[in-house]
C-alpha cells in the first residue's frame, strides 16, 4: 500500500542523506536485496542498512569498509505483546539479564525486551551478508550496556566479531551492529 511505499522512499532517501552529497549524486540507486536489504552495485564498494518505522527512516553506510552494518528502530509507543516476545526472541542468559540497565537512559525491564527484540534485527542485517541464510532469534545472544553499547555473539558460527550500540530518541530505540569475520 501506500504507506509501505512512503516507508520504501524514506528509507532510501536516509541512505541517500547518509551517503553525503557527494557519494549520493555518484552512486547508481539502491536496488532490494532478496532479503529486502539495499544492494549496492558491487563497484561501488559500499555497504549499508536501512531500518522505518511510522514516519522514522535511518540508515548507515560505508565505503571500503570490512565489515557489515546492520541498524533497527522501533517505536516504544506501538502496543506490543512483551512476555510472548521475551518468549520467542530472547535467550535464557538474556532473561536472565532482564533489568540489567537499572533504568539507565529511561530503559526498564519491558524496554529493554524490546532493546533486544530491535538489537537482533540490527545483527541479522549485519549476519546477512556474511552467512547468506536466516538467522534465527536464539541464534544471537546480546549483552546491554549502560554506556549506549552491546556486546552480542552468534551462537551457531565461529569468526564472527559482532558488536553494537544503542540510543533512545523520544519514543524510539534505535540499535545499530557491525558484524566482521575473524576467521579470514
Amino acid at each position: 500500500g501506500g504507506g509501505q511505499s512512503a516507508r520504501f522512499a524514506g528509507g532510501r532517501l536516509a541512505i541517500r542523506r547518509a551517503l553525503g552529497p557527494v557519494a549520493s549524486s555518484i552512486v547508481p540507486p539502491v536496488l532490494r536485496g532478496e532479503r529486502g536489504e539495499p544492494r549496492f552495485e558491487a563497484k561501488c564498494f559500499i555497504r549499508g542498512s536501512i531500518s522505518h518505522k511510522d514516519v522514522v527512516a535511518v540508515a548507515v553506510v560505508a565505503q571500503g569498509e570490512a565489515k557489515y552494518f546492520g541498524v533497527d528502530v522501533e517505536n516504544l509507543a506501538t502496543p506490543r505483546r512483551l512476555k510472548l516476545l521475551e518468549r520467542r526472541v530472547l535467550t535464557p542468559g538474556e532473561r536472565e539479564r532482564l533489568g540489567c540497565l537499572g533504568g539507565a537512559a529511561g530503559i526498564g525491564r519491558d524496554l529493554e525486551v524490546l532493546m533486544a527484540f530491535s538489537a537482533k534485527e540490527a545483527a541479522y542485517k549485519a549476519l546477512n551478508s556474511i552467512l547468506h541464510r536466516y538467522i534465527g532469534w536464539l541464534e544471537v545472544e546480546v549483552e546491554f550496556r549502560a554506556d549506549g553499547s552491546f556486546g552480542a555473539r552468534v551462537l551457531t558460527a565461529e569468526g564472527i566479531q559482532l558488536e553494537g550500540a544503542w540510543q533512545r530518541r523520544g519514543n524510539y530505540i534505535i540499535t545499530a551492529a557491525t558484524a566482521q569475520r575473524t576467521d579470514m
